[in-house]
């Protein structure tokens, strides 16, 4: 293979958001024949160039809007050698985290959707991935084996290994497209990832889950939990919800509604009704 040919080989990284994947994307950003994309929106297609100083592109995404499925279709219908790779994490582990944070709006717009629908293609992913044989790689044992888990996910990949991935020798800047990364990880990564995991927390279910979201996250998943060794059932603390219910309140779409509604409202009481009529503001 020439070394154009060489360049366009994209691994491309998905997983649910809260699986750990930004800590990954870290570790192969670290390799010195590697550069790219450490996070994208997860609303938007990325947009990726090849590197001419490195010999593949990595682009790390999120499973919300798309598929890494859809994605990997799409990329190598550009012409890009992609070698998906799919990281996966207990998904009641993934549920409780998301049910917290900011962007884990269970919402029923395309750019926010519902947590349930999220999951699916998650599963469908996972589906896809044991069948076609696609590199994975399973946050817990990562965190409990480091250098064994990632040097079977290179040779998964067909990549060499790279004492980067473990030293962590590249500075943010050093990335060529750092944005949207995850910043709770940026602040809080130590000199390396033996100093940066953390294998005491390791499987802590860290918030509550609905009754019926559980319920059906355990036989939704039953098949990928035994596969991975989770166990059938956890016992989580259940939330004040019996179901916890997609809404469009949630969504972002509804905050910039009511923002749009209260920005008339500031200007109706700033110019006369003659002229926002006039300028189409009414």
């Amino acid at each position: 293979m020439g070394a154009t040919d060489q360049n366009r080989t994209l691994i491309l990284c998905g997983g649910l958001q809260g699986s750990g994947s930004s800590l990954i994307s870290w570790c192969f950003l670290q390799r010195q024949d590697m550069d790219g994309v450490f996070d994208t929106a997860h609303d938007m297609v990325p947009s990726i160039a090849s590197s001419p100083e490195t010999h593949y592109t990595w682009c790390k995404i999120t499973t919300c809007c798309f598929s890494t499925k859809e994605l990997t279709e799409y990329f190598r219908g550009l012409g890009w050698n992609v070698r998906p790779l799919l990281v996966l994490r207990d998904v009641r582990e993934v549920w409780a985290s998301l049910r917290v944070k900011q962007y884990g709006r269970n919402g029923t717009t395309a750019e926010d959707p519902p947590l349930r629908l999220r999951l699916q293609r998650f599963l469908a992913d996972w589906n896809h991935a044991f069948h076609e044989g696609w590199a994975t790689i399973q946050y817990e044992r990562l965190i409990h084996q480091p250098r064994e888990t990632l040097e079977q996910a290179c040779t998964d990949l067909e990549l060499p290994w790279d004492e980067g991935m473990i030293d962590w020798t590249k500075e943010h800047t050093d990335i060529s497209d750092p944005r949207y990364g995850n910043v709770n990880f940026l602040e809080s990564r130590q000199g390396g990832l033996l100093e940066t995991i953390n294998p005491v927390n390791s499987g802590n279910i860290k918030g509550t889950i609905a009754p019926q979201d559980l319920e059906w996250l355990e036989t939704t998943f039953r098949d990928f939990n035994e596969s991975l060794g989770y166990p059938t059932h956890r016992d989580v603390t259940a939330s004040d919800n019996s179901i916890d219910i997609a809404s469009f309140a949630a969504t972002r779409r509804s905050e910039w509604k009511q923002q749009r509604v209260s920005n008339e409202k500031t200007m109706v009481n700033i110019f006369p009704q003659s002229l926002m009529q006039r300028f189409g503001l009414r």
